[in-house]
């Protein structure tokens, strides 16, 4: 069972979510230049407390940053998937995962378990690291995961993301 996007937010300035489309595909591409960043929200009442997070990231040669963060119905925020300026990913509490190109899409798999706060982490297929920490370990409801570029200037595109319930990858 996969999750419908409730709500898009864009920033103000000149960040910006669109679809861009070729003749094969599409995909969300997320333009920040300033550094409020831009994103959108899937929101539930409550999630699952295993979750598979399922995507293909590229970014520009430009500085921008960005991810996947659970926020919590207390207003915390938890780095599910970092991307930071250099092009590193990383999940939870900091575990480096690969690196992200721009002519390259980079598929990331993650089994999130809510309950035990911990991550298993593929990147292009090959599995990176089990029992990964979460980079906050609290007992509040995840309502949301966050989508986007929150940092530096320049475009990250996510392409094929799905979120499910399930402890195993389909």
């Amino acid at each position: 069972q996969g999750y419908g996007i409730a709500g898009v937010v864009v920033n103000k300035s000149d960040n910006n979510v669109e679809t861009i489309s070729d003749e094969e595909n599409g995909w969300l591409r997320f333009t920040t230049n300033t550094a409020n960043g831009c994103y959108i929200d899937i929101q539930q009442e409550e999630f699952p407390k295993n979750l598979i997070v399922e995507f293909d990231v590229r970014a520009s040669e430009t500085g921008v940053g960005g991810g996947i963060i659970a926020r919590g119905e207390k207003a915390t925020f938890n780095w599910l998937v970092n991307i930071n300026e250099n092009k590193t990913i990383s999940v939870g509490s900091g575990k480096v995962i690969g690196k992200v190109k721009a002519d390259k899409w980079t598929n990331v798999q993650l089994i999130l378990n809510f309950r035990k706060h911990i991550i298993t982490a593929y990147c292009d297929g090959n599995l990176i690291g089990e029992n990964i920490a979460m980079a906050l370990s609290t007992d509040d409801v995840v309502e949301r995961l966050r989508v986007g570029a929150f940092s530096g200037a320049g475009t990250i595109d996510f392409d094929n993301l799905l979120v499910y319930q399930g402890k195993t990858i389909k």
